[in-house]
This record gives structure tokens, sequence and C-alpha cells, in this order.
């Protein structure tokens, strides 16, 4: 095996890493329902951020 062959078997082997690795990304993500949690964690700050902001426009004599 000359040096040519040898980068492209190196080449094919770090190509093929790389697909497995993205498409077993794409299944974890989806079997632990990560992307879900992220969309709900944003939608549950958005709704802090407006509870916030209620509260700093809020009178102040609340008693």
């Amino acid at each position: 095996m000359d040096d040519t062959e040898f980068y492209m078997l190196v080449c094919l082997w770090v190509a093929i890493f790389i697909i497995a690795f993205l498409l077993l990304r794409v299944f974890f993500c989806w079997y632990w329902k990560i992307n879900k949690r992220i969309a709900l964690l944003e939608k549950q700050n958005e709704l802090l951020e407006e509870i916030l902001m209620q509260l700093r426009n809020a009178p102040e004599d609340r008693q």
C-alpha cells in the first residue's frame, strides 16, 4: 500500500466516522427528545420574561 492509498483510506474512514456521528446525533436527540426540551425551555423563558416585565410595571403599593 503506497502513501496515496493510505491517505485515501484515512479520508474514507474520517468521512464514515463523521456521517455516523451525525446520524447517531440525530437519533439520540430524537430519542431523548432534546429538541423538544429546548423548545419548552425557550417558551418557559419567554413566559418568565413576560411575568418579570409585568411585575416591574406594576404599582409599588401592592399591600
